[in-house]
């Protein structure tokens, strides 16, 4: 039987105890026909020396620290088509991924020319909250909105089927290295962390490609590593206040409006900002209430 090979990419920056988590589940898959490629991007926590202490055959690409989540899946994306792989596989380094799932992913991709196929996504502190489920786009209201987010999966062990969406994040998501000649790579120049991965996805549809969530293929994220975001309902008013500058934020000013001009329709493309940034700062003002009362 053939086996496409897979090329799984992960990007990580002084995150080494979360990676070699990931990597073990990784190395548990039940595919057989993958490799491992980590771009390390200027880590000061000795990753390098562990990953290859842990499993010499992963293959390490290097970063100086400024190549951020995108410039980095590039430098992986580019290897793996260079050395002949089939597909790519996005994770994070704070991922775990079911052993079954790139079984899942190559199998529906294989049979299903054109498409893209993402994976469920989990909280990895409660197995069974979704993350995300695809994503859908509300350019009126100024965002792209998860699926399922913060709900509980009661379907969990029952197969649910595929189902097409709008856009994916990173993580879990399977693409045909055919599709990189067409589409392009991940755009670093616009958005060299956040909004990187929705544009490729965007572009991905425009030109004919069909996103399609593949709910048996699971993955968990450990929310509590991610940048500067809402969704961990941790963050503070230092935190919020960077969030409009920082490269490592979705609020991030001069990156959101690059993404609006880009992707959203011009006719409502200032009132989409506007809601924006008001729905952000409202979240925000709930989180902090809530967090205030806590104590």
């Amino acid at each position: 039987m053939k086996y496409p090979k897979v090329s799984i990419i992960i990007p990580t920056h002084n995150n080494i105890d979360s990676l070699l988590r990931c990597i073990g589940s990784v190395e548990r898959l039940s595919y057989p026909n993958i490799e491992i490629i980590i771009i390390n991007d200027g880590s000061k926590d000795t990753t390098n020396q562990k990953i290859r202490k842990h499993n010499p055959k992963i293959i390490c690409l290097e970063g100086d620290g400024n190549l951020f989540w995108t410039a980095s899946i590039n430098l992986g994306v580019k290897y793996a088509i260079g050395k002949g792989s089939d597909y790519i596989l996005l994770l994070n380094d704070d991922n775990t991924i079911d052993k079954n799932s790139v079984s899942y992913l190559v199998n529906y991709a294989e049979t299903h020319p054109d498409t893209i196929v993402g994976s469920m996504v989990y909280w990895l502190s409660q197995l069974q909250r979704i993350r995300y489920a695809g994503g859908k786009t509300n350019w009126l209201r100024g965002y792209l909105y998860p699926l399922k987010f913060g709900e509980i999966d009661v379907d969990f062990y029952r197969e649910i089927e595929p189902y097409e969406v709008d856009y994916f994040g990173g993580q879990g998501v399977l693409i045909n290295t055919k599709f990189f000649n067409s589409i392009g790579l991940f755009d670093q120049k616009n958005f060299p962390h956040y909004g990187a991965d929705s544009d490729f996805f965007l572009r991905a549809t425009k030109m004919g490609y069909k996103l399609i969530l593949l709910p048996k293929s699971k993955i968990w994220d450990d929310i509590s590593s991610t940048g500067i975001s809402l969704r961990n309902n941790s963050l503070k008013l230092n935190d919020f206040v960077k969030s409009f500058n920082s490269i490592k934020s979705p609020a991030n000013i001069k990156i959101k409006f690059r993404f609006f001009r880009k992707h959203c329709p011009k006719k409502i493309y200032y009132i989409g900002l506007l809601n924006f940034y008001i729905l952000f700062t409202l979240k925000f003002v709930k989180i902090f209430i809530k967090n205030l009362f806590k104590h």
